[in-house]
């Protein structure tokens, strides 16, 4: 039951969101990147770009479904396109979960990636605003505790030490 009501909760969170992805929709359009993943350069339209290292966006989209918080690696996903009906069509195939393996979707596991635009684009980190390209960004394995309650398991972590085990 709790599971049902946080999905809710979560879906409600996210319309505002939606509603302010639908007011820029019209103004939108992708643009050429150069990115850069572990020195690997692709050079190509994008209609957006998520690196992460856990798995849900928003709390609603698993966008990096493969990704794990403790792996010390990105999950980075790449929407490639320059337009609205590309940018329409990768959010349609995120939801249904069939964006990985597509022909317009770059996935890789990575330690850096790096983006470069020739004119600014905005970038997030949790839903908020922090800047504009170019950027790095650099995963630091080992780099935060994370206080799991004993016993608990996600296929985010591998299991890890207890409080007790550490302490000693």
């Amino acid at each position: 039951m709790s599971s049902d009501r946080d999905t809710k909760a979560n879906r409600r969170r996210f319309l505002p969101y939606l509603a302010y992805a639908a007011a820029e929709l019209p103004r939108y359009h992708g643009l050429e990147a150069e990115v850069t993943i572990d020195g690997q350069r692709l050079d190509t339209g994008v209609v957006g770009i998520l690196a992460a290292n856990t798995r849900s966006y928003g709390g609603l989209l698993e966008v990096t479904r493969e990704a794990r918080a403790d792996d010390g690696l990105l999950d980075v996903c790449i929407y490639r396109g320059t337009g609205r009906v590309q940018l329409l069509s990768a959010l349609a195939m995120t939801v249904l979960g069939r964006h990985v393996g597509a022909d317009s979707v770059v996935y890789r596991r990575a330690r850096a990636i790096a983006v470069q635009t020739h004119s600014p684009w905005p970038v997030q980190a949790d839903g908020e605003d922090v800047g504009q390209t170019p950027l790095t960004i650099v995963c630091v394995p080992r780099s935060v505790t994370v206080i799991v309650p004993a016993g608990r398991r996600s296929p985010l972590w591998n299991p890890g030490p207890t409080l007790g085990s550490i302490a000693r």
